[in-house]
């Protein structure tokens, strides 16, 4: 989900068994972030201590409700 610059067949890579994860919550709040959740609105770094992985399911209507 990045630049893939270098990377060449046959080349060894490392599998981190980590999800893609983005910021989450409060400190998004009006931010522009890319799929990756890196900030490209030019405000500086997004300081949102929770993350979430890109694929999971969405939360319920009522877990929505709650969290607002």
């Amino acid at each position: 989900m990045d630049a893939s610059d270098g990377l060449v067949r046959g080349m060894k890579v490392m599998n981190t068994k980590n999800d893609i994860m983005v910021p989450v919550g409060e400190q998004t709040l009006g931010r522009i972030i890319n799929v990756i959740g890196d900030p490209v609105d030019e405000v500086g770094p997004v300081k949102a201590t929770t993350h979430y992985p890109i694929h999971r399911k969405p939360p319920t209507f009522q877990e929505a409700i709650r969290q607002s």
